[in-house]
């Protein structure tokens, strides 16, 4: 059995040494540059978050504060306070997007967006053929109390939001 080890180390030659011990081997190289150990797994994680706050805090031309981490505990087992601090950079991070798309028309369109996920179309499809029926039976009836009473029903739906 053969393990590998690789250092990096700041240094002017380029060195290879090989060191056998209990069918072991330590493989040490000096390069000529500047060099860092990485932990890759973690360094995954960070390059993603730092694109991530690199894009928001571009989007939003500076206004956007970046995020400190990202969540990586099941939301059902995570703190109070941190379920807060999830919804507020997920409020802010929409908003930066949607000013982008729509410069100074932003909450205008986060409002009309958070409707429709509110009614969506399918229900809006049934909703409207059932004001459509209503609206038929209105018009069909001269009783003025059955009228107000098919009013009503409907009057949610066709008011000025």
């Amino acid at each position: 059995m053969r393990t590998l080890f690789i250092f990096l180390q700041q240094s002017n030659t380029e060195e290879l040494t090989d060191l056998s011990q209990n069918s072991q081997t330590s493989q040490s190289i000096d390069l000529s540059q500047d060099s860092q150990i990485y932990n890759w797994s973690d360094d995954v994680g960070m390059h993603t978050l730092n694109r991530i706050n690199t894009a928001l805090v571009s989007v939003s031309k500076g206004s956007f504060s970046p995020l400190k981490y990202q969540l990586e505990t099941p939301l059902d087992k995570i703190k109070e306070s941190t379920l807060r601090y999830i919804k507020r950079k997920v409020n802010q991070s929409v908003d930066c997007v949607m000013e982008a798309i729509a410069p100074g028309q932003g909450v205008a369109v986060k409002k009309i967006l958070l409707r429709e996920m509110k009614n969506p179309h399918d229900q809006n499809d049934v909703q409207t053929d059932l004001v459509r029926e209503i609206l038929q039976l209105y018009n069909a009836t001269t009783d003025n109390r059955i009228r107000r009473q098919l009013l009503a029903l409907i009057s949610k739906q066709l008011s000025k939001q």
